[in-house]
């Protein structure tokens, strides 16, 4: 299965501290390609995480997401993701 999707959202940090808790959700277009067969279908995501700074330009990250498509074509996934982020530029 191929999956190709765009979204746009919003992010909303709860508690500006060291370990930061932050909630997004999104809403967009996925499009599914399974033994040939292509649908492109409207999807909505809703995500909790939290970053924990490392020093003044890197921060750790986790969060997971609920991702589901409306229409003929139903598809859920619960993605978790983690990593490192390095801030760029001024400040």
């Amino acid at each position: 299965v191929g999956l190709l999707g765009g979204s746009v959202g919003l992010g909303y940090t709860l508690m500006q501290s060291r370990l930061s808790p932050y909630v997004l959700a999104n809403v967009g277009v996925m499009r599914t390609d399974d033994s040939g067969i292509t649908k492109t279908d409207m999807m909505y995501q809703a995500g909790a995480g939290f970053t924990h700074a490392l020093g003044s330009k890197s921060m750790l990250f986790a969060e997971v997401r609920y991702l589901s498509t409306v229409g003929d074509n139903k598809l859920t996934m619960m993605p978790v993701a983690f990593g490192v982020v390095f801030l760029l530029g001024g400040n």
